[in-house]
């Protein structure tokens, strides 16, 4: 995020409001899910089956976690809030608070024991899945891309250029060869036409 910009910024512009929806959606069903498994096991009502497995609760504690982590920072469209100085993404911070919060608690339990290393595959997982996001955002072409630039060249120029949503159109600005519609000049305005 550059200079100037207000704490809770979208770090990703650059999806579409379907794709915000879909995401909304999976977060929806998903976290209901992670609370129900985390549920299950305070009530010891998982499998038997799963012991067989090895190393079964830290590749859970991981996946599960780490997607839950993903799901919530795409969910609340990668927003970013700003610490001295860094900006630190909402959705991955707010699910490894929890996880802590959840290994913290599981140490007052009778039906489960609290670990480091589970909190070190929540962690790690969140971190993990939030490293790939930001490798798949930085890929042209991807849903996710950087809101300053687009892939597709403007009016035939062959060259890229600004996009008309974003912040830079909201503070008046469009990309070369348009003009802000009288119809969108109020604040908030996204929409530019051609000349």
């Amino acid at each position: 995020m550059e200079g100037g910009e207000s704490p809770g910024a979208v770090l990703d512009d650059g999806v579409g409001s379907s794709q915000r929806r879909r995401w909304r959606f999976i977060f929806a069903f998903y976290v209901p899910l992670i609370a129900a498994i985390d549920l299950c096991a305070y009530l010891r009502l998982l499998p038997g089956w799963l012991g067989s497995i090895p190393y079964y609760d830290t590749i859970i504690h991981f996946l599960g976690l780490g997607f839950l982590g993903y799901v919530t920072h795409r969910a609340l469209d990668r927003r970013a809030s700003r610490l001295l100085g860094v900006a630190l993404p909402v959705g991955p911070l707010l699910v490894g608070a929890l996880a802590a919060a959840d290994e913290i608690m599981q140490r007052f339990s009778t039906a489960r024991s609290s670990n480091v290393g589970d909190l070190a595959a929540n962690l790690s997982g969140v971190a993990v899945f939030y490293l790939v996001d930001r490798w798949l955002a930085g890929r042209p072409g991807r849903a996710g891309r950087s809101r300053e630039t687009s892939p597709r060249p403007a009016l035939g120029s062959g060259r890229k250029v600004r996009l008309t949503t974003g912040r830079g159109a909201r503070r008046g600005r469009c990309s070369r060869g348009r003009r802000r519609s009288a119809r969108f000049r109020r604040p908030g305005a996204r929409r530019c036409r051609p000349r």
